[in-house]
C-alpha cells in the first residue's frame, strides 16, 4: 500500500503525533526530513497508508498539533 507523508515541525510533536494515530488503529512510521529551504528548521514526517490521510490529518489537528503544507 502507497505512503503518504504529513509533515510536522518538531519531533516531540510528530511522536505525539504518531502516538493518536496508532491508538486510533492505523499504522504510523516517523521520519526526519532534510529541508533544504531552510524554511521550518528541524522537518519530520509521519508515514501513514495514503488512504488514511485525510482521517489522520484531522485527529492530528483536532489535538492542537500543526501540520505543515
Amino acid at each position: 500500500m502507497e505512503k503518504t507523508a504529513i509533515k510536522i515541525g518538531s519531533s516531540t510533536l510528530a511522536m505525539r503525533a504518531c502516538e493518536i494515530v496508532r491508538n486510533s488503529g492505523m499504522e504510523c512510521e516517523l521520519r526526519k526530513l532534510s529541508d533544504s529551504s531552510g524554511k521550518y528548521g528541524c522537518l519530520y514526517a509521519i508515514y501513514v497508508d495514503s488512504e488514511n490521510r485525510w482521517r489522520a490529518e484531522s485527529m492530528i489537528r483536532s489535538a492542537g498539533i500543526m501540520v505543515l503544507p
